[in-house]
């Protein structure tokens, strides 16, 4: 649910979906990048393989393993995002690819209820300075839209010298109501910079000959 979202403040996909009893995810390879997987089956080569990430009911990605594209990467966390939808078990594997373990679906909002909100927020201990905001509203008794999204830069958590983090990502829809269903007509655009931090130790030895 939304409020949950809310009160535990995630910055990441892994980390919105700790909050999912029976799910498992591990960020430990910073914002992207994340192991999850359900309760009894195992990770298997890092991603999210037998586990597929949606966005209102579409796949991120088709496979859930590649070597540092996992779908995770691919979606960003900010106020466009409504709820989660979360199928685990047998009965997911029926519905879609890459789906034994479960589906996990990303609801983005529709702008049922008119208003929005509109943030800035700046690291304190750290360089990064983010925009967020969204919007929606009743265009008619029928029809409504939805417009939102986030805007980072900076250096991020970890002190790298440089400027890691740009970018961010703008979403929108239009809906109208039909007699038995609705139309919807949705996009988004993703430009964004992240750095990946592995638990790997990194030994850097200065020589001169």
């Amino acid at each position: 649910e939304l409020d949950t979202i809310l009160h535990n403040a995630p910055t990441s996909a892994a980390e919105v979906l700790r909050s999912v009893p029976g799910l498992r995810a591990e960020s430990s390879g910073g914002e992207g990048n994340a192991n999850i997987t359900v309760r009894g089956v195992p990770i298997s080569a890092g991603g999210s393989r037998y586990v597929q990430l949606q966005e209102d009911g579409l796949p991120v990605l088709q496979s859930g393993d590649f070597n540092f594209i996992t779908p995770d990467s691919y979606i960003k966390i900010d106020g466009t995002l409504d709820h989660l939808e979360v199928v685990r078990g047998g009965s997911a594997s029926t519905l879609a690819t890459n789906a034994p373990g479960g589906i996990i679906n990303f609801i983005t909002k529709t702008g049922e209820e008119k208003g929005g909100h509109i943030g800035i927020s700046h690291g304190l201990g750290y360089d990064e300075t983010r925009l967020d905001f969204d919007y929606g509203s009743p265009i008619s008794d029928k029809t409504r839209f939805f417009i939102g999204g986030s805007y980072r830069t900076g250096e991020g958590v970890r002190n790298t010298g440089m400027k890691t983090e740009d970018g961010g990502q703008i979403r929108g829809n239009i809906t109208h109501n039909l007699d038995n269903g609705f139309i919807r007509l949705s996009f988004k655009h993703l430009d964004d910079k992240a750095p990946t931090a592995l638990p790997v130790p990194v030994q850097v030895v200065n020589q001169r000959i």
